[in-house]
């Protein structure tokens, strides 16, 4: 008798921002302080599946998908820090948002094509938290134009995330619940051009 089991997990998210720098104030000409206020569409989807395999038997498997779409205000500040042409930037932001999650989830058996359980969708709404910290390293190139790098941290909290959607149970009620009490960070290199006039 051989026997195999195996997981696989696949991650998609879309980032929108938009905002704006409502009051911003020199210091010394050199050090600026600016507020911001923006708003922030995140989505995020997974999908996770559990796998056994019986050579004699067959295979089952237990499938489950997520999804998530947080809208909300975010606030932040960002203090940047000119030295001749070169700049430090320290960004930070937060916000509360609402997540519109959801889930789906279907466990198969064999023989193939034997379904044990499937649930169609299970929606509802939470609150989620966001943070976001960013350092970048500023050169100016003109007197309009930088070139820019750094790491941005970004966290998410009260998501829905598929493997927390797991239910072992075998009720009528096994695998309709929605827990929304994940947490995901993020985070890595950014590269851009900045022109400020």
């Amino acid at each position: 008798m051989s026997r195999q089991q195996s997981a696989a997990f696949q991650q998609a998210q879309e980032i929108t921002d938009s905002g704006w720098c409502i009051k911003s104030c020199c210091r010394d000409c050199r050090t600026q302080l600016d507020f911001l206020l923006g708003f922030r569409f995140v989505a995020l989807n997974e999908d996770f599946s559990l796998i056994g395999t019986d050579l004699l038997e067959g295979t089952s498997s237990y499938d489950v998908s997520t999804n998530n779409y947080l809208y909300g205000l975010r606030i932040g500040g960002r203090m940047t820090q000119w030295m001749g042409p070169w700049a430090v930037r320290v960004t930070g932001k937060a916000g509360l948002m609402l997540n519109d999650a959801g889930q789906r989830q279907t466990v198969n058996d064999f023989p193939d094509g034997f379904v044990v359980r499937q649930v169609p969708g299970v929606s509802g709404n939470s609150a989620a938290m966001l943070g976001e910290v960013e350092l970048t390293l500023m050169r100016r190139i003109t007197n309009v134009w930088s070139i820019r790098g750094g790491y941005t941290v970004l966290g998410l909290g009260g998501l829905a995330l598929a493997p927390d959607q797991l239910d072992f149970t075998f009720t009528p009620a096994s695998g309709t619940g929605l827990a929304t009490n994940g947490f995901a960070l993020f985070h890595g290199a950014h590269v851009g051009l900045e022109a400020i006039w």
